[in-house]
């Protein structure tokens, strides 16, 4: 029997690790080479009109299919390489996870994107209600586990582990979370990969 020739990957998305980092770290984790795209702000009215729906990023396989919803693209390749749990229980610590980030997404969205002069009092309102609210039901989900859904990592990690790229930078958050803290080391070195992707990738703001 022949190998399968591996998939070869092309991820389309802007210069940042937004939406598409949780991809890029799926397909790092699993060895799959893939072109990281990194589109210029000025390349993308014209992009845009040829993509499906208008929005980044995309992951088009053999230079035939393309996919897009980041995640969809997420989900997908985690069941391909088998990241959604080994149980019916496992998939769920895993999905609920994966749902709650996206809660933490839409709240740190909202905190990061007033003018300026209300960043301050936008954060701390965030920080003290939202942020604090959500990453003690992380922490009770995490408990004594390697990872949200046991001793290997699923779709929940690669989510919550780009979303807390974020919570660093709120650091009267962040530090109130040393079992956070500690599970995002971990995370770095569940394998020679991720950890030197995380130390060379290129560094954005968001």
């Amino acid at each position: 029997t022949h190998m399968a020739t591996a998939p070869k990957y092309q991820l389309t998305y802007f210069n940042a690790r937004g939406l598409a980092e949780p991809i890029r770290l799926i397909l790092i984790y699993n060895k799959q080479k893939f072109e990281d795209k990194r589109i210029k702000q000025e390349e993308w009215p014209e992009l845009k009109a040829k993509t499906e729906t208008g929005m980044l990023p995309t992951l088009t396989i053999d230079g035939t299919k393309t996919l897009t919803e980041s995640a969809a693209i997420a989900r997908f390749l985690a069941r391909k390489y088998n990241l959604l749990g080994n149980s019916d229980d496992e998939y769920y610590q895993s999905e609920r996870v994966v749902a709650l980030v996206s809660d933490l997404r839409t709240a740190l969205l909202k905190a990061f994107s007033v003018p300026d002069s209300e960043k301050e009092a936008a954060l701390k309102e965030f920080v003290e209600n939202k942020g604090v609210q959500l990453l003690k039901i992380f922490k009770a989900w995490l408990g004594e586990k390697k990872f949200f859904a046991g001793s290997t990592v699923t779709l929940a990690d690669f989510l919550f582990f780009t979303t807390s790229d974020y919570l660093l930078k709120i650091e009267p958050l962040w530090s109130q979370f040393p079992e956070l803290q500690q599970y995002r080391e971990r995370f770095i070195t569940v394998s020679p990969e991720i950890e030197n992707w995380i130390k060379t990738r290129p560094v954005t703001e968001f």
